[in-house]
């Protein structure tokens, strides 16, 4: 009865299960002399706007310390995602920016790697980190070209068998505002992996 219980007790715990295995990009410092050129004062918002199911985002905050706040805007305005452009300011006013799935980016040479956290539904891990990478346009402007996760294949995520999938070309557009999220308030923050890991360990 006792091993019944303890399996019974790991199933139930495993729905809050974390796995960083993956999860490397905050070891290395944002941007390095080679890096391009990028603005993170403000919000990237994907121009045009496309519906996307999952990921990749439909925006995201960078921050200097490599974090990197994403969102899905379906459902966290009030204001239609596809109407951003025609009133950022209106749009972020109503900006839920309580976000759960954050990660880190970092940028070499024009090439720019992001690694989030994921939901990862009916695995032992119910969170887990996908990779999307992309290209520095200029420094208001990024484009997402592909996805990586191990992961991914067999769940509702669009992965294929090799844990690839391509996007196409998803550009990001830089918008200045004051409106951001905490980044200090970012939950793998307070993990002892990551204080011992973080590029800019103390």
């Amino acid at each position: 009865m006792r091993v019944i219980g303890l399996i019974i007790g790991l199933l139930l715990n495993s729905c809050n299960l974390i796995s960083h295995k993956h999860f490397t990009a905050y070891k290395k410092e944002p941007f390095d002399s080679s890096s391009a050129q990028l603005r993170i004062d403000g919000i990237y918002f994907m121009k045009p706007f496309r519906d996307v199911a999952h990921e990749p985002p439909h925006f995201f905050f960078l921050f200097f310390d490599g974090s990197i706040a994403p969102g899905l805007g379906s459902g966290i305005s009030v204001v239609s995602d596809i109407h951003f452009w025609e009133n950022p300011d209106k749009y972020l006013k109503r900006l839920n920016l309580r976000f759960d799935y954050k990660g880190h980016y970092f940028v070499r040479s024009k090439e720019i790697s992001m690694q989030i956290f994921e939901i990862n539904p009916g695995s032992f891990y119910a969170i887990n980190t996908l990779e999307l990478r992309g290209t520095v346009v200029n420094d208001s402007s990024i484009i997402l070209t592909k996805g990586y996760c191990e992961w991914c294949p067999g769940t509702y995520l669009n992965y294929g068998k090799d844990g690839t999938v391509k996007f196409d070309q998803l550009e990001y557009k830089f918008y200045k505002t004051k409106v951001r999220p905490d980044s200090s308030d970012i939950w793998f923050k307070k993990k002892s992996w990551y204080k011992k890991g973080v590029w800019n360990r103390k």
